[in-house]
C-alpha cells in the first residue's frame, strides 16, 4: 500500500523536528511493516515562525500564501500529496504513527475507503488526557455534531485519517470550511456518496500547545457545523 502523509501546520517550527524524527524512525525501525511511504507533505499554513525550513528531504513543504485554517491546508495537501492513500495527521503526534497500522488493517477487512482515528471507542487508549474542561466540552461538542449532522461517530475530530485518494479528490472542490470544522463537512460529504467509513480506536496522548481555543474556536466550529448542515442538505435536494 503505497501512502502519502499530510501535515497541516501553524506555527509549529518547535514540535514539528520530533514528528518528522519519530516518523523517520517509524519507517526505517519496520514499525509500518507492508506500508510504502511515498510522500510526506507539511502544509504550512501561512505561518509567522519557521515551520516551513523544518520539513527537509525526503520531505517537502507546501506554503499557503496567508493563515486560512486547518481545512484550508489539508485540501491542498490531499490535493498534492503523492500516493494511492493519504494519512491525515497532526503535527504535535498525539497518535503515535505506528497507529497507522490500525486505520489500514480496518480499511482492508471492511473495505472502507475512509478510516479515521478514534479517540471515543471503547478500546480507544487515552495516555495522557486533556483538562477536564477541554473532554467535558469535547463531549458536548461531539453529541452536537451527531444531533446536527446525524453522523454516526464517536469522535470525528481526531486529527488521524486515513482516505483512499481516488475515492476523495473528485470532491474536494466541494468542500468549503477551512479551519477546524473541515472533519465533518468532509466525512458528510463522503457519506452522501456512499464512500465506506470505518472509525478505529486509536492511541492518543494530550499535547500541550494546541492551536484550538476552547471558546473562540467553539463558537466559530458551531458556526461552521450550522452552515454545513444547511449546504449539504441543499446539495442533496439538487441531486
Amino acid at each position: 500500500m503505497k501512502i502519502g502523509v499530510v501535515i497541516p501546520a501553524y506555527n509549529e517550527s518547535a514540535r514539528l523536528p520530533g514528528t518528522l524524527a519519530a516518523l523517520t524512525q517509524s519507517i526505517q525501525s519496520g514499525a509500518l511493516p507492508g506500508l510504502e511511504i511515498v510522500d510526506v507533505v507539511v502544509v504550512d499554513d501561512g505561518s509567522t515562525d519557521d515551520t516551513s525550513t523544518q520539513a527537509r528531504a525526503p520531505f517537502r513543504t507546501v506554503r499557503l500564501d496567508r493563515n486560512r485554517g486547518k481545512g484550508a491546508a489539508v485540501r491542498e495537501g490531499l490535493r498534492v500529496v503523492r500516493g494511492d492513500w493519504a494519512l491525515i495527521a497532526d503535527a504535535d503526534q498525539s497518535t503515535p504513527w505506528d497507529q497507522l497500522n490500525r486505520l489500514v488493517l480496518a480499511a482492508q477487512e471492511s473495505g472502507a475507503r475512509i478510516a479515521i482515528g478514534s479517540r471515543g471507542l471503547a478500546k480507544s487508549q487515552l495516555d495522557r488526557r486533556q483538562s477536564k474542561v477541554r473532554e467535558i466540552l469535547g463531549k458536548a461538542f461531539n453529541r452536537f455534531i451527531v444531533l446536527l449532522t446525524g453522523l454516526p461517530f464517536k469522535d470525528t475530530q481526531c486529527g488521524f485519517k486515513l482516505a483512499h485518494l481516488p475515492s476523495v479528490r473528485p470532491w474536494l472542490s466541494e468542500l468549503a470550511v477551512d479551519r477546524f470544522a473541515w472533519d465533518v463537512e468532509f466525512l458528510m460529504l463522503a457519506m452522501r456518496r456512499q464512500i465506506p467509513i470505518v472509525e478505529v480506536p486509536v492511541i492518543w496522548r494530550h499535547e500541550d500547545g494546541s492551536k484550538v481555543r476552547v471558546v473562540r474556536d467553539g463558537l466559530r466550529m458551531v458556526t461552521d457545523f450550522l452552515k454545513i448542515r444547511v449546504r449539504v442538505t441543499l446539495k442533496s435536494l439538487k441531486m
